[in-house]
């Protein structure tokens, strides 16, 4: 990952059997371009918790998702 040289945005969960937020994160600070990394509380690896969020006044994954890309990328 350190050779990453695209502004690049991550979604990870909290969860995630392959790996913890702390190694991503630490995976990120070699890398050059500008990165973000976006936790997703209680999803797995296929983020598949964060799917279906239906606790009042949390929103879904799709709306999480686009609302980073768009804060991200323009």
């Amino acid at each position: 990952m350190p050779k990453l040289r695209t502004p690049a945005l991550f979604f990870h969960g909290t969860r995630d059997p392959f790996g913890s937020i702390e190694e991503m994160e630490t995976a990120l600070a070699l890398v050059r371009a500008r990165t973000k990394l976006v936790r997703v509380e209680g999803a797995g690896h296929d983020l598949e918790a964060g799917k279906n969020n239906n606790e009042a006044g949390k929103p879904d994954l799709t709306t999480i998702v686009l609302g980073q890309f768009q804060r991200f990328f323009t």
